[in-house]
């Protein structure tokens, strides 16, 4: 679980950084040029996968589920609610930001990951 936080925290440290210098911020160096010219983060995690900040935090939540398996000794028990509903989130938002008719779309659909007629 600790190597699914610092996955998640270094995400994010980078995303963050990247805003940053696209608001001109963080003068000293720039470290995501090719981000830059493309409008969105293709360095770092996020060249790798597309949401490095959300899969780790959906792993955490399934390795909580694993725990209230682990307790109950029962596979259905009321911990699958959580991780079921936050990973169903997370696609739907994925989903909007990625599709056909979105304002990303044409960004995006080069690394488009997810079929957008999944229904939730």
């Amino acid at each position: 679980m600790l190597t699914f936080i610092i996955i998640e925290t270094v995400a994010d440290n980078q995303l963050f950084r990247f805003h940053q210098e696209k608001k001109n911020v963080l003068t000293s160096g720039k470290h995501y040029t090719r981000s830059l010219s493309k409008g969105f983060m293709t360095e770092g995690l996020w060249k790798y996968v597309r949401h490095p900040n959300f899969a780790p935090e959906q792993a955490i939540w399934i390795s909580f589920y694993f725990f209230g398996v682990s307790a109950s000794g029962q596979w259905l028990n009321f911990t699958l609610a959580g991780p079921l509903l936050l990973v169903m989130l997370f696609i739907r938002r994925v989903c909007q930001n990625s599709c056909p008719g979105s304002l990303n779309f044409n960004l995006f659909s080069e690394r488009q990951i997810l079929n957008c007629d999944i229904k939730i």
